[in-house]
């Protein structure tokens, strides 16, 4: 990944040490980005992610965006998630692993859960809600994190060591599998209420989205894949 100018017109490296790097653009902080303002920049111990904001015009960039570096460190990050300003990921320290939000509005990042490992899954984001799938002790497990409560929550501990979560701020849907090789069914937690199966048939039911409520999954089938 190529350097990128910065408002103010010093360059603004975004590529790190055999890591990943990630751009997420947020609209509502271009009056951050005006001429002679200097690109806020959050430091955490993880690998390098930039966050695009719209700045002015830029000749090695169209359409028009100025990058952001929100992490400088020598650690690998994970891969991140944008939500209203927000982006969430799986980083690591000195002290170890931990899931890092930052906030557009405040420039700050946070290491909010220590709940989190090497085998953690990329969270999922959505309003104020942030859930990732983790292991402990030999245990799957999944957890939701409320952004403006501060409250952490333990969703579930699954059989399956899932990477198919969704969220969409209030209800989170994953598959899992009663019993070792049982179909997979769709389960979905309510941050309001708890968790439940919504699914129970002999086919696998896995890849779950959520929106408003609203769950939608694909379910396996013998000679094509199905939408539910």
């Amino acid at each position: 990944m190529a350097s990128r100018t910065a408002p103010g017109g010093g360059r603004r490296e975004c590529q790190g040490l055999r890591s990943f790097h990630a751009f997420v653009w947020d609209p509502d902080a271009l009056g951050a980005l005006g001429a002679g303002n200097t690109a806020r920049h959050a430091a955490h111990r993880g690998g390098l992610l930039c966050l695009a904001l719209p700045g002015r015009a830029e000749a090695a960039v169209a359409p028009p965006y100025a990058y952001l570096q929100i992490t400088s460190n020598s650690y690998p990050d994970g891969v991140p998630v944008v939500s209203q300003g927000r982006v969430a990921w799986i980083g690591e320290d000195k002290s170890g692993f931990g899931l890092m939000v930052y906030d557009s509005l405040t420039g700050v990042t946070k290491n909010v859960s220590p709940h989190v490992s090497e085998y953690s899954n990329h969270p999922v984001l959505a309003g104020d809600l942030v859930a990732w799938s983790s292991n402990s002790g030999g245990e799957n497990q999944i957890h939701a994190f409320g952004l403006t409560t501060g409250v952490e929550r333990l969703v579930a501990t699954p059989q399956d060591d899932n990477e198919e979560l969704s969220t969409d701020g209030r209800y989170v849907a994953w598959y899992d599998r009663a019993t070792p090789g049982a179909p997979a069914d769709i389960y979905l937690w309510d941050s309001s209420g708890g968790a439940r199966k919504i699914t129970n048939d002999p086919l696998d039911d896995y890849g779950p989205q959520v929106s408003d409520g609203y769950v939608v999954w694909m379910r396996e089938s013998a000679t094509d894949p199905a939408i539910s």
